[in-house]
């Protein structure tokens, strides 16, 4: 069964733009708790704010394996490498997923894990993501 989430927008310089941020909760130490999360169909894999991981979820980074991310502004930053279990609707889902150690770093579902789960659609016309999970 499909899940459907709005689709927002926000305004830049150039006019309005779609803003795909949808809910999905996430299983932390106190139960699932509901994270807002942008919808990226170009990043690589998902991405949370390290704090979030530590505090939130009981990740110890120091047991995490590491490595250096380059986004788009080119610069590399060191990420820890780990697992997230959320939910998209009544499906739990478990994707792999970096923690970075810059604070203001967006929470971010990537392609990796996701896109083998599920067919995305962004329906411009209805203003909504619709997420259809995939038979195995």
């Amino acid at each position: 069964m499909p899940v459907d989430f709005p689709l927002g927008s926000k305004v830049i310089a150039w006019g309005r733009v779609a803003h795909p941020i949808i809910p999905l909760p996430v299983l932390t130490r106190m139960g699932y708790v509901s994270f807002d999360f942008l919808v990226d169909t170009g990043a690589d894999c998902s991405m949370i704010p390290a704090t979030i991981a530590t505090t939130d979820l009981g990740v110890t980074l120091a047991q995490c394996p590491q490595e250096t991310f380059v986004g788009i502004e080119g610069r590399g930053v060191r990420v820890f490498r780990g697992w997230l279990s959320l939910k998209i609707g009544p499906s739990p889902v478990r994707v792999r997923c970096v923690f970075s150690p810059r604070e203001h770093t967006p929470l971010i579902l990537g392609r990796l894990d996701v896109f083998r789960q599920f067919s995305i659609t962004f329906d411009n016309h209805r203003h909504r993501i619709r997420f259809t999970r995939l038979s195995p």
